[in-house]
């Protein structure tokens, strides 16, 4: 009897010693909670927007934004500059470097670190996120900068960067992490993508990376020689990765972590409840919409049945289909119907005689008969020339809101007299499938880039818009979103971007359902967190601990 008491007096000894030291002390620690894996870190190569936001913790750009509410419009301001100078028409600009910024070896950021850098971004070789999106720069035949055109040191830490003439210039043209030169010249360019230089290296950032252990989480660091770096701010940021919500609920409720963004509507209202969490809106960033195919497909793997060709079919099938209870119902009003894709956050050009269509069903049907579709065997689905108005509709399967979207959609349109086979697909086959352009219907949705730029979504030059999925094709649309691309006044440029608004939400092209609310939960010891239409991972030296 003694030798059992005194084995279980060791169990519990040893397990009151492995409690204590597992209750990791959070007074100087905030942990994030991820649902998806960090893939990389590399500044080159980060793909998701939450890589590419802790990226820019660990290297800084020559600006950094904010949201101008007031506006409806982003605001830059200077962070690895000092000042910023645009010429008269903004076809160049005279960008000076601080003078404090050091890298890991000690040396100043020079004016050839910032070339170095976008002459990295732009090679081909290098196949970079950001390899041919330099419209406004002079190009070399493979897309890369032409750095003699486009860039003159005035000395080390001042520089010119010369545009193309009349074109949209801004500060976002320069907004990319700035890279060490001496230690990615090292590498071979072509191996960039799988160097670990990231993980050893310092950059001008407030944070450098202490751990990383892949499908796990990503600790970070505070440094102490950043611009950014200060007595304040949070010595120890952890990047976990949870990939069930679930269990990144409960982690969030058991104060395991103290941030987590897509909080499910109908857990809103009971966290909130709790007292211990704020919860806030990132809006206006993405929505859903129904894609309908339309015959002026030029690919072999398309569907072509001419089915959706009219804009007021679709017009039709948009006034069928019962929106506002999705939002009301589903999303529990985290959310907002939506006329066209120019999100309400950008107020200042927001057209505001542009409104959603109504959920009218009497009127989608008198449409549907003017276009000659009919009941003419009383099977309660309408025909045309002895063919059924019928599709499939496809859609992501695991995505809650879309699998609820798509029965509500072909109940609602059983009832105009359209019959709909619902297809849920695994989600690489789905988004293959979609930008091959081979559904005639789909589910999908998409995220709004700031700045606004329309014309990789609706555009018909499929080179110009990989975007523009249901080949979408209107020439006064086309040379609005042309003429975007060149320097306007601003009252110029919201007119035509008002125009805009009203000719796509007449024609269509596809049925716009809904904007979606990001719901963030946020522990109520942190203060300071920011959450805007640019990011929610944002300034996080700034956070601080109550």
């Amino acid at each position: 009897m003694k030798v059992i008491l005194n084995n279980l007096l060791c169990t519990c000894l040893i397990l009151v010693i492995c409690l204590s030291c597992s209750k990791e002390d959070k007074s100087d620690l905030v942990v994030v909670g991820l649902e998806n894996e960090i893939q990389t870190l590399n500044p080159l190569y980060t793909m998701s927007e939450v890589e590419a936001n802790i990226s820019e913790l660990l290297f800084l750009g020559l600006v950094g934004h904010d949201w101008d509410y007031e506006k409806g419009e982003p605001t830059s301001f200077p962070v690895l500059a000092s000042s910023i100078v645009w010429n008269n028409d903004s076809s160049s600009v005279l960008i000076s470097l601080r003078n404090d910024v050091k890298w890991e070896n000690g040396k100043n950021l020079t004016a050839d670190d910032v070339i170095f850098s976008f002459d990295l971004y732009s090679d081909k070789s290098v196949q970079s996120r950001f390899y041919g999106t330099f419209y406004n720069y002079y190009l070399n035949k493979d897309l890369s900068i032409d750095l003699k055109k486009t860039f003159e040191i005035i000395n080390p830490q001042k520089f010119r960067i010369n545009f193309l003439p009349h074109r949209n210039t801004s500060c976002y043209d320069f907004d990319f992490p700035i890279l060490p030169k001496y230690l990615f010249e090292k590498v071979h360019r072509s191996d960039l993508a799988l160097s670990d230089t990231i993980s050893i290296t310092s950059g001008t950032g407030p944070y450098k990376i202490k751990e990383w252990k892949k499908n796990q989480y990503v600790k970070l660091i505070a440094t102490s020689k950043s611009i950014y770096s200060s007595a304040t701010q949070i010595k120890e940021l952890i990047f976990k990765i949870i990939p069930d919500y679930t269990s990144r609920l409960y982690q969030l409720k058991n104060n395991n972590i103290d941030l987590t963004e897509f909080i499910k509507p109908e857990d809103v209202e009971n966290l909130a409840s709790q007292g211990k969490f704020v919860l806030k809106q990132r809006t206006g960033r993405e929505y859903d919409y129904l894609g309908l195919r339309t015959n002026s497909a030029e690919t072999k793997n398309s569907a072509k049945t001419g089915l959706f060709d009219s804009p007021r079919i679709r017009k039709a099938i948009s006034m069928a289909i019962n929106r506002e209870s999705i939002v009301q119902e589903h999303l529990r009003n985290k959310g907002s119907l939506m006329s066209n894709p120019v999100a309400p956050i950008f107020s200042s050009v927001q057209n505001k005689n542009v409104n959603p269509l109504p959920f009218d069903l009497n009127e989608a049907k008198l449409i549907l008969n003017s276009e000659g579709w009919n009941d003419s065997n009383n099977d309660g689905y309408l025909d045309k020339n002895g063919n059924m108005f019928s599709f499939a509709l496809n859609f992501p399967s695991g995505n809650p809101l879309r699998e609820y979207t798509a029965i509500r959609i072909q109940n609602n349109l059983k009832a105009a007299g359209i019959k709909v086979e619902l297809k849920g697909l695994e989600p690489t086959v789905f988004f293959e499938k979609m930008f091959n352009k081979q559904f005639e219907a789909w589910l999908a949705g998409w995220s709004i880039p700031v700045p606004l730029n329309l014309k990789p979504y609706w555009h018909s030059d499929p080179k110009l818009a990989p975007g523009n999925i249901s080949s979408y094709k209107n020439k006064r649309a086309d040379e609005i979103l042309n003429l975007l691309d060149s320097r306007l006044p601003n009252n110029v440029r919201t007119t035509l971007i008002k125009e805009f608004q009203k000719i796509i939400s007449e024609d269509q092209p596809v049925v716009f359902l809904f904007w979606i609310d990001n719901s963030v939960a946020i522990n109520s010891r942190l203060r300071n967190v920011k959450v805007t239409p640019l990011a929610t991972i944002q300034k996080c030296w700034e956070w601080e601990i109550n």
